[in-house]
């Protein structure tokens, strides 16, 4: 892999240092068993000093330790997928850093139409705000907050959006909290346009995941029809183990981006039975390697936070919560909607968007995202240090998908994408009260 003509790895080679480098040297992770042949790499940040008064005022409020400051990278390439990891660390990095400067103080009134409407954002149901503990709230427009400044994909507006979307460690002392810290729609590339495109398909894989498993969706199975050597290798490798097995499934939704929900099943592991991941890619044979790749990769990471997994689906919040909670073999039960049914579906029949430029693809992207009625926002979140090798940072919003959140008291049960978008796939709908009872196992 090249980024700008310049391979991953020496376009990233000047952060990395164990001792000064923005990045400390990635490692390789053991391999457990059937995993194949692909290796697995972790980066984490190093002497991050930007990042880290952020990162201790968020720990001072929140009262626990910040996570998600690591990166991970698989590949067939041990050195490329070490550069995926410290790339993925860069990312991390970049939407942590805040300046003040950038931010407006203001409500929603008086910003007007130079604001994201906050009407359009996800909302908890009326169930969920009332929860014992919840801290989320519904976004009001009179209630001033921090914003910073952003476009609107389809036409190029700048556009004011809440810093609380933003930043993957904010504190909102002084305003409601009316979202939680996650990554999602985050991404870096030495292309600018293809890092929005790579971070709009993040919202598009997270929207999947929540209404894969919010509804229950009975998804088909996928069938792996295409001659694809690398993704063919990784198929065999599990064909082969006697106890281990990936299943994939087609979670591709009416935006019409390839996604597929895979789940890793460990015949003889009692805590790590089940470890399910969804990945998307304009590309559905990358979509499914991917799917191998980030299956394989958070089960590593499961294996030494077994010991932290929460007693109930109630207080599952940090990122591996619900993965942990619903990994355990005493709660397979939780995968039968999936793993029960007979449907199957070629790889092949997936859709296949039209190939072309970043630039090509990200306008496709925004006319997928305006056909099912939403529009999509991005801030520009490039470092000096991420500049300095040529890459760009961004966060993607997407405002009228359904967020993927770990945080089982805030789910947003109340935001209408939830209940439309499986009528639009052709699934019958589920209401609030028959949604899925266990916490999503996305990690």
């Amino acid at each position: 892999m090249t980024a700008g003509n310049i391979p991953l790895p020496d376009r990233l080679a000047p952060l990395v240092d164990d001792s000064l480098g923005l990045v400390a040297e990635p490692v390789l992770l053991p391999f457990p068993p059937g995993s194949g042949v692909m290796p697995i790499a972790s980066a984490h940040l190093g002497d991050g000093k930007a990042a880290v008064p952020a990162i201790r005022r968020y720990a001072q409020w929140s009262r626990s330790a910040p996570d998600a400051m690591d990166g991970s990278g698989g590949g067939f390439d041990v050195e490329l997928a070490k550069a995926v990891a410290v790339a993925e660390t860069l990312e991390r990095y970049c939407s942590t850093v805040q300046d003040p400067a950038d931010m407006r103080w203001a409500t929603a009134l008086e910003l007007g139409d130079e604001a994201l409407d906050l009407d359009t954002l996800p909302r908890l149901s009326e169930t969920e705000l009332a929860l014992p503990g919840q801290h989320t709230r519904l976004a009001a427009k009179d209630v001033p907050r921090n914003w910073v400044r952003g476009v609107r994909l389809r036409d190029g507006k700048p556009s004011w959006i809440p810093a609380q979307l933003i930043y993957l460690f904010y504190v909102a002392d002084t305003e409601e909290n009316i979202a939680n810290p996650i990554s999602t729609g985050c991404a870096v590339h030495s292309d600018p346009a293809l890092s929005i495109v790579k971070g709009i398909v993040e919202v598009i894989e997270r929207d999947a995941t929540a209404l894969t498993w919010h509804q229950r969706l009975p998804l088909p199975e996928i069938d792996v029809d295409i001659g694809d050597p690398e993704l063919h290798e990784l198929v065999a490798a599990y064909e082969r183990h006697p106890y281990v097995d990936v299943r994939l499934f087609d979670a591709t939704t009416d935006v019409g981006v390839p996604s597929i929900f895979a789940v890793r099943i460990d015949r003889r592991s009692t805590a790590v039975r089940h470890v399910a991941i969804c990945a998307s890619n304009l590309d559905p044979v990358q979509a499914a390697v991917n799917a191998f790749r980030e299956v394989l990769s958070c089960h590593i990471a499961f294996l030494p936070r077994i010991g932290s997994t929460p007693e109930r689906a109630e207080d599952c919040y940090r990122t591996m919560d619900g993965a942990l909670f619903t990994a355990h073999a005493d709660r397979s039960e939780a995968f039968e909607f999936l793993l029960s049914g007979t449907r199957k579906r070629p790889l092949s029949a997936l859709p296949a968007p039209p190939a072309g430029t970043s630039a090509e693809s990200l306008r496709w992207l925004s006319g997928r995202l305006t056909a099912v009625g939403t529009d999509a926002y991005v801030v520009d979140l490039t470092t000096d240090e991420a500049a300095a090798v040529g890459m760009t940072a961004v966060k993607a919003i997407v405002p009228g998908l359904q967020p993927m959140s770990f945080v089982r008291k805030a789910q947003f049960l109340a935001h209408p994408r939830l209940y439309t978008a499986p009528a639009a796939m052709g699934y019958p709908v589920r209401d609030e009260a028959d949604l899925n009872p266990w916490p999503q196992p996305v990690a």
